[in-house]
């Protein structure tokens, strides 16, 4: 089953619990001067529009064909592009800023981690990376934790198995843990189970 089969109902079943969560992040966005943000694995476009509202510049890449078709549809049009977060088509330093939100945790690890050498070459080396993802620990909400394996759980396929080897493996810790990247603030959403951590190059 192709994990993907809910790009229709996507934003309309995600808006009402992420709704906080894409607002954070266009506002943070703005807080750091970015002008220009690139969204790596941008699904349907949906933080795009956020972004955009707060007057940046923002586009976005995707290699899933049904998400990117439910982008398209999309009364405001957003640039979402078809691409390889890991190896995209931008000259280095391009952006501001480079994000992700809940991607890396479906990839196997190497992957990941080229995904965001990738987000620090197109960034300026003043700009900033800001990756949110799963962040359980023993101040998470039990009940969320719970919540949130069972979701990873009925995905199913390759994506729960990247799941739990993320969780296994030391989560963002562990991917960010070599890049010559500094933590500038941490945020926590959904019962502190998921973290929106702000990193600068050094």
């Amino acid at each position: 089953m192709n994990e993907y089969y809910f790009a229709p109902v996507y934003d309309v079943l995600l808006h009402p619990f992420i709704h906080k969560l894409r607002k954070r992040v266009a506002q943070l966005a703005k807080h750091y001067h970015a002008k220009s943000v690139i969204d790596m694995c941008c699904g349907t476009g949906h933080q795009i529009k956020y972004l955009n509202s707060a007057n940046i510049d923002a586009t976005g890449v995707d290699l899933n064909d049904m998400m990117l078709q439910q982008a398209s549809k999309s009364s405001e049009k957003t640039q979402c592009k078809k691409g390889d977060a890991s190896q995209t088509e931008y000259p280095d330093s391009r952006f501001d800023m480079a994000m992700t939100t809940l991607s890396l945790h479906e990839m196997p690890a190497d992957t990941a981690r080229s995904v965001i050498k990738e987000m620090i070459r197109i960034t300026q080396p003043s700009g900033s990376l800001m990756l949110i993802d799963y962040d359980f620990t023993d101040r998470s909400s039990k009940f969320m934790k719970t919540a949130l394996k069972a979701i990873e759980y009925f995905v199913g396929g390759d994506h729960y198995r990247n799941f739990r080897k993320y969780l296994a493996s030391g989560q963002m810790e562990f991917l960010t843990g070599d890049l010559n990247l500094e933590i500038t603030e941490t945020h926590y959403f959904f019962g502190k189970t998921v973290a929106l951590r702000i990193f600068r190059k050094i």
